[in-house]
């Protein structure tokens, strides 16, 4: 017998849920993350989860920033082209929150434009913990979005209509 004869007798994998959902007397359920609250400049991202001691639902949020506001990417559309998914990240920079600076600069991805009514938005992402130290002198930690890969398409939220993007536009899980 050729070893392609038995391919059709082998086991096959099955998938269950992830065994780490299971707690004692609670299933861990936590939803994706909403759309940044801003198409540019810091906004919040959202999400319910009751992955905790108490398996008790509690909302999380993040900062996030889509692209900042200050900059034309259509000027940086190649001829031929309608859309820059993900511009070319130019030098490292920090990010202001509340007139605090965060203390290390990052090198981040941001979402580009189109020129052909498509918008792009944040497709994979992940979390990290960012540390600002404020005027005062006094640090703080926030959760913020790291954009890894955006994607551009026609089903554009209106002009930071929050609930329309929250409706319309959920970004897929953190990837780690």
């Amino acid at each position: 017998r050729r070893s392609s004869d038995l391919a059709a007798y082998r086991e096959e994998a099955t998938y269950g849920p992830d065994p780490s959902m299971f707690r004692a007397n609670c299933l861990v359920q936590t939803t994706e993350w909403s759309a940044c609250s801003k198409t540019c400049g810091m906004g919040i991202s959202t999400r319910v989860t009751n992955d905790n001691r108490e398996c008790r639902l509690e909302k999380q949020s993040r900062l996030c920033m889509v692209r900042p506001c200050q900059s034309d990417m259509k000027e940086t559309i190649k001829k031929g082209k309608k859309c820059i998914r993900t511009p070319k990240v130019s030098k490292p920079t920090k990010f202001e929150l509340s007139g605090c600076v965060s203390v290390k600069s990052y090198r981040a991805k941001f979402c580009g434009v189109c020129t052909d009514g498509r918008c792009c938005t944040p497709h994979r992402t992940t979390t990290l913990s960012v540390e600002f130290k404020c005027p005062d002198g006094e640090f703080m930690k926030k959760k913020m979005m790291f954009i890894k890969t955006c994607a551009c398409h026609y089903n554009c939220p209106m002009d930071n209509d929050v609930f329309q993007s929250l409706y319309y536009r959920k970004m897929l899980g953190d990837m780690a």
